[in-house]
């Protein structure tokens, strides 16, 4: 069973002061050596997306040197359920998340709900007030805010923004050591470039972006696919527990977005293939809910047709949370981190090609369950 007693919180909810929100000095109990090991101040590095395999591997492997001594990476993947979940104690003060999106949002509840304290952070100003006004916790204000954080979550659009944030005012306020677990959709290549400028700065990095949708970020029953040194996980661990079912080490960095952005294009080829079949039948007088049955109950059963279809396309309600853009972005991810390995993926770039075009010409706010009306 999963413990819900992690990170309690010392004193009340408040709001940021000039002292900053955590009313004294902290500090990342990190270990000594990684302060005197780690210094400089690199700019973040901001790599094409063309960039060559060749180049991200001299990156990976650099980052590996310094952060994977004894670790077996994805030879020993480890995923941990709630049946093998144990209580940890927390060495972390405060937390930093950024992005209260409507997946952001909810996951920052789950922390709230067991105590963690925590700093947010959201463009929208007023979509931060209002999680503090519901749950409790303190908006960042200033730069200076951020530096009682010994771990910050990122939970934003692209690897761009990601890149933004932390080459800025958050990235600049934080202590050598500190740990930042991007659990954004972004891209693998970008993020292992990423990873090893933040190392140069003194900062470590886990990349852990997340599969399950709205409903499993407000139950805390995400899977979470992580990269990154299996030191560092460790010490996230309690906190990734809380919000998801299923923690993967998946490998070094960059892997857990390559992992999640390759689980997104097998959704949204089974998405596809499944409407495609769903409208075939229909024309030749199969109602879809009637033929959905069918795949439920044989060898094309699948997570849309089981969670999706009946829910969110035949309900008409296109109410997944997760939008048909960032579903595309994700497809476009694959495709290219393919073409970085040189392995064809005719029917991943198919795949890439439908979903792309159509996002092209909708609203930023379409649910990506739209696609099956979309496609009639």
């Amino acid at each position: 069973m999963r413990s819900t007693t992690i990170w309690r919180r010392e004193t009340p909810s408040r709001s940021i002061g000039r002292t900053g929100p955590c009313g004294m000095l902290c500090f990342p109990l990190l270990e000594v050596v990684l302060v005197l090991i780690f210094t400089g101040t690199a700019p973040i590095y901001k790599p094409r997306l063309d960039q060559s395999i060749a180049e991200s591997m001299i990156v990976e492997q650099s980052v590996n040197r310094n952060l994977f001594a004894g670790s077996a990476g994805a030879r020993n993947a480890h995923v941990t359920t709630d049946s093998d979940v144990s209580t940890i104690e927390s060495p972390h003060s405060t937390v930093g998340f950024v992005g209260l999106g409507q997946m952001g949002f909810h996951m920052a509840h789950r922390l709230r709900e067991a105590d963690v304290e925590l700093i947010v952070f959201d463009v929208d100003t007023a979509r931060a007030n209002e999680f503090i006004e519901q749950h409790g916790g303190a908006v960042a204000r200033e730069a200076g805010d951020w530096a009682c954080c010994d771990v910050v979550l990122l939970m934003l659009p692209n690897s761009a923004i990601v890149e933004d944030v932390l080459d800025g005012e958050i990235g600049s306020a934080l202590s050598p050591g500190a740990l930042i677990i991007d659990m954004s959709s972004s891209e693998p290549v970008r993020t292992r470039a990423l990873a090893a400028a933040l190392m140069a700065k003194g900062l470590r990095m886990l990349d852990a972006p997340v599969s399950g949708g709205v409903k499993g970020a407000s139950e805390g029953r995400l899977s979470i696919m992580v990269g990154g040194a299996a030191v560092d996980l460790a010490q996230a661990r309690p906190l990734l527990e809380l919000l998801g079912s299923k923690v993967f080490h998946v490998g070094g960095p960059g892997t857990g977005h390559a992992a999640k952005a390759l689980n997104n294009m097998v959704s949204a080829a089974t998405f596809s293939i499944t409407a495609e079949a769903l409208h075939v039948g229909e024309r030749f007088g199969i109602n879809p809910g009637m033929l959905n049955t069918i795949l439920n109950a044989s060898s094309g059963r699948s997570n849309t047709s089981e969670n999706k279809i009946e829910q969110f396309v035949l309900s008409g309600t296109e109410g997944s949370g997760f939008s048909l853009r960032l579903m595309a972005k994700d497809v476009h991810i694959a495709t290219d981190l393919a073409r970085q390995v040189k392995f064809p993926v005719p029917i991943g770039d198919a795949i890439d090609s439908v979903w792309s075009t159509t996002a092209n010409d909708i609203e930023p706010s379409t649910d990506h369950t739209a696609m099956y009306r979309l496609r009639s």
